[in-house]
């Protein structure tokens, strides 16, 4: 048996079928929200007349659904937003290697590749089942549980591989913890984990919720020209909670170039049910309202430190070349510093599309569109048409 041929018969397969099922499914979660958060409808006219014709050259007919679910906020045409599914199955894939995103992503070694940016002080680490403190010295489970009891305030202590939206992510008391609560915990949380200082956050970020860190999440385009930032948007938690998770009862909300916040923000809620299998199944519903988070900003307000938060971005984005499109998460001290938290090499395109009303890629999507479709510069720099599981 030629094993070679059938290894590259069967991965096809299930490529194709990956493709197939994160299109359905993508299309899917986006009409649920489209139902309860879009009023804007875009005629035939102008469908055909400024839509398609931008997507001609590029062979590409996009559904209509996906210009009046992104430009809703604001009835909005634009044709440069883009189809989530083609996000995920292909742009992404073609801009970043995720043979590189998956080894890059452990948050344990962060403050290790951006020692450029200001990160949470770490307490310790927990990687691959071996505990580690701050410095990178191995140390035992117990002493490490020590590091924690001794620590002088709250720390956070979050899961750092296979993890997204905050899971597995907790804001911890030493007082109200003993040696066991914390074991239990390191239990729970697994063989890979970082633990950190929680930071204490800009009093203009922590005036949305003083419960959670609040961040806002910036993303950004490597060139070889240099690191463009086209869009973000701010995260506020819920009070019910001690960390900023989706769908908590928080808030999203646009940030403008000259760092503004919208009038629009979006409610976050979750929908718990079950499958007939019995699997628990989380439905994220996005909620619009024009009361800007129940009064808490105003025409006026600026986000603080965002220029800094740019060009931070700018400086530590070349650290990881293989990933050109990154989305980052930032929070702004008590003293005005950018602090980082984690990145994310394959950030939802579909909410912040919707949130900031205004394509993913921005001002750069000829570029993105034009070497994806045409040019392909890129093609060379990994192996294309692999899955990432």
């Amino acid at each position: 048996m030629d094993y070679e041929k059938k290894f590259d018969e069967t991965y096809s397969l299930a490529r194709d079928y990956r493709r197939a099922y994160i299109r359905e499914n993508v299309e899917k979660e986006c009409q649920k929200v489209k139902e309860k958060v879009c009023s804007f409808s875009i005629s035939d006219e102008d469908y055909e007349n400024s839509i398609l014709p931008y997507w001609k050259k590029y062979n590409v007919q996009p559904d209509k659904f996906w210009f009046e679910y992104y430009g809703s906020r604001d009835n909005r045409l634009d044709p440069k937003f883009i189809p989530g599914y083609m996000y995920y199955n292909d742009l992404i894939p073609y801009l970043n290697n995720l043979d590189f995103l998956r080894a890059t992503a452990d948050k344990c070694f962060f403050d290790i590749k951006f020692k450029k940016a200001k990160m949470p002080a770490t307490i310790c680490k927990c990687i691959g089942g071996l505990y580690y403190d701050s410095e990178m010295n191995m140390v035992s489970k117990d002493e490490a549980i020590r590091l924690c009891l001794d620590h002088d305030g709250k720390f956070i202590i979050k899961a750092s591989v296979y993890t997204c939206s905050s899971r597995n992510t907790f804001s911890i008391n030493p007082k109200e913890y003993d040696e066991k609560k914390i074991c239990e915990l390191f239990d729970s949380v697994g063989a890979n984990f970082i633990v950190q200082d929680r930071v204490k956050q800009h009093k203009e970020l922590a005036k949305f919720n003083p419960g959670t860190v609040n961040t806002i999440r910036v993303h950004s385009l490597l060139t070889a020209d240099g690191v463009y930032i086209p869009s973000a948007l701010l995260r506020v938690g819920s009070p019910e909670q001690d960390v900023v998770e989706m769908g908590n009862g928080g808030y999203l909300v646009g940030i403008s170039d000259d760092n503004r916040l919208s009038e629009t923000s979006y409610r976050t809620d979750v929908l718990v049910h079950f499958d007939e299998k019995g699997v628990e199944k989380h439905e994220y519903i996005l909620v619009p309202t024009t009361d800007r988070m129940e009064g808490k900003y105003d025409d006026n307000y600026v986000i603080p430190s965002m220029d800094k938060i740019r060009e931070k971005i700018k400086e530590i984005h070349p650290m990881i070349p293989h990933l050109k499109f990154v989305g980052w998460d930032f929070t702004v001290d008590e003293e005005g510093n950018p602090v980082l938290f984690e990145f994310n090499g394959s950030s939802d395109a579909q909410v912040y599309q919707l949130i900031c009303c205004k394509p993913i890629f921005g001002d750069m999507t000829d570029w993105v569109l034009d070497d994806y479709f045409i040019h392909r510069t890129m093609e060379k720099n990994h192996k294309q048409g692999l899955i990432y599981i």
